[in-house]
C-alpha cells in the first residue's frame, strides 16, 4: 500500500465521518486540491501526477487508477447510484471505518487543514467544487 491509497482513504474517510459519499469527480477534484495546496507551499505536488484541464476542471487518468488500487485494497468502499441529471450510473466512494491519525502525519498540517475545510465546504456540492 503506497502512500497515495493511505491520502484516498483518508479524504474518503474524513468525508465519510461527515455523513457523505464522495463522487468521483469529487474524489478527484479533492485530489487535485491536495497537489494544489502541497505545490503552494512548497513549489512541489504532493503525488508528481501529470494534471491537465479538461471540460470540468483537473483531471488526470492516474488519480482514477490510484482510487480504484485503493478500492481493490479494500481501504474504501465503492458503489454506484443512479444519476437524477444524466443516463449513466455515477460511482461512489465511502467508508464507515474511522480515520487514522498517522495518515494526517504524513501530511504538513497546512495542506490537512486546508483538505479538511475543502471536504466540509465542497462535500456534497459539486457545481461548485468545480467553479
Amino acid at each position: 500500500m503506497s502512500d497515495i491509497h493511505n491520502i484516498i482513504m483518508y479524504i474518503v474517510r474524513y468525508a465519510g465521518e461527515r455523513g457523505e459519499k464522495l463522487t468521483t469527480i469529487r474524489l478527484v477534484k479533492f485530489l487535485y486540491l491536495l497537489d494544489l495546496y502541497m505545490a503552494r507551499e512548497t513549489g512541489k505536488t504532493y503525488t508528481n501526477w501529470p494534471w491537465s484541464f479538461v471540460h470540468f476542471g483537473p483531471y488526470c487518468s492516474a488519480s482514477l487508477n490510484a482510487i480504484e488500487e485503493t478500492v481493490n485494497l479494500s481501504l474504501i468502499k465503492k458503489g454506484e447510484f443512479e444519476s437524477h441529471y444524466a443516463d449513466k450510473d455515477y460511482q461512489l466512494y465511502w467508508s464507515n471505518e474511522p480515520t487514522p491519525e498517522e495518515i494526517e502525519n504524513q501530511l504538513p498540517d497546512y495542506v490537512i487543514s486546508q483538505i479538511k475545510s475543502a471536504i466540509k465546504k465542497w462535500g456534497t456540492d459539486t457545481p461548485a467544487l468545480l467553479d
